[in-house]
């Protein structure tokens, strides 16, 4: 089973989230390690899926792999933050690990998304 952890997400900023991996207190080795996370969701009023996917293979920007430093950093622009629907919508994520051959889903959770009057 995947750990989990819920976000808040504030609709129209930038959202930021450093996904740290350490072994034994060190940074994790993570120079065989690809991660992908999948945003997706339901819209009750409109009646619509949407998701979002992003991996550190593609060398984005907002999806950022740090080797030495065990990290991978995921960021949402103020405008794919204003793509994520506020409740009763249900924002769900996964993050994955591709390693060795594996595909392992190792966190997921809510996205709890509030605001959104801040955008131009």
């Amino acid at each position: 089973m995947p750990a989990r952890k819920d976000f808040s997400v504030w609709r129209g900023n930038d959202l930021k989230i450093p996904f740290i991996f350490t072994n034994e207190g060190a940074p994790a080795d993570l120079s065989s390690s690809q991660f992908r996370i999948t945003i997706g969701w339901t819209s009750p009023a409109c009646r619509t899926s949407r998701r979002i996917d992003k991996t550190t293979a593609d060398n984005l920007e907002s999806f950022v792999l740090d080797v030495a430093g065990g990290k991978a950093t995921l960021h949402l622009t103020p405008e794919e933050t204003m793509e994520l629907p506020p409740y009763p919508s249900i924002v769900r994520y996964e993050l994955e690990v591709l390693a060795d051959g594996l595909q392992t889903t190792i966190l997921e959770g809510i996205f709890n998304i509030g605001g959104g009057l801040n955008a131009a």
